[in-house]
C-alpha cells in the first residue's frame, strides 16, 4: 500500500456515523455534509455530527452572566446583562458575534470577550 492510500484508509477510520441506537437522538444531533478533495482529484464525502447533551440544557443569557460572575467575580459579566437583554442576544449568539458587536454591548475588555466565547462554547458540544 503506498503513502497515499494509507492516508485514505486512515481518514476512513475515523469517519464514524451514528449507530442505530443513537438515531433515536436525532434531534439532538446536527449533521453536515464535508467533502474534502484527495490527492489524485480523489474525494471523500463524510458526516460531521455535532452532539447536544440533553441533560444539558442552555441557560438564559441572565443565568449563563451570573454563573460567569460566581467563577470570575461578581458584577464582572452581569454588569453587561441590560445590553444582552436589550439587543436579544442569547448564549448562542455570542459565538457570532464580531468585533464590532461586542463594542456596541460595551464590552472592550478582552478577558471579558474570550471568556464569554470560551463558555458559550460549551453549549455547542
Amino acid at each position: 500500500m503506498n503513502k497515499d492510500s494509507e492516508a485514505v484508509e486512515q481518514d476512513k477510520q475515523l469517519i464514524t456515523e451514528p449507530e442505530q441506537d443513537e438515531a433515536s437522538d436525532i434531534n439532538n444531533e446536527e449533521y453536515s455534509e464535508i467533502e474534502e478533495s484527495e490527492n489524485e482529484n480523489k474525494k471523500i464525502s463524510f458526516k460531521l455530527v455535532i452532539r447536544r447533551d440533553a441533560n444539558a440544557s442552555i441557560p438564559k443569557i441572565q443565568k449563563f452572566l451570573e454563573d460567569l460572575d460566581e467563577e470570575f467575580g461578581v458584577g464582572k459579566f452581569t454588569y453587561y446583562s441590560k445590553n444582552f437583554v436589550n439587543e436579544l442576544i442569547d448564549v448562542l449568539d455570542i459565538l457570532e458575534l464580531k468585533e464590532s458587536d461586542f463594542d456596541k454591548l460595551g464590552i472592550t475588555n478582552i478577558g471579558i470577550k474570550t471568556k464569554l466565547v470560551r463558555k458559550a462554547k460549551q453549549y455547542c458540544k
